[in-house]
């Protein structure tokens, strides 16, 4: 609905999504890496918020493929 709250519940879910499409790794180098682009990734999808594109636009399909392939 493009509130704060809803931006924040947004990135909330989509890091356990992805933490749990991982959570089998064992390499502490993956997991580093994997932390590092999840951070920059939610930077970018601030500032997509700050101008007015939700974040879910684009990620669910691909989020969809994601849980198939895992």
């Amino acid at each position: 609905d493009g509130t704060e709250d809803s931006f924040i519940k947004w990135v909330r879910e989509d890091r356990a999504f992805h933490a749990a499409a991982i959570s089998n790794c064992r390499s502490s180098w993956l997991l580093r890496l994997h932390a590092l682009i999840q951070d920059q990734l939610s930077r970018y999808h601030r500032q997509r918020f700050l101008v007015g594109i939700p974040p879910g636009d684009q990620t669910e399909a691909e989020h969809a493929k994601l849980y198939q392939a895992v």
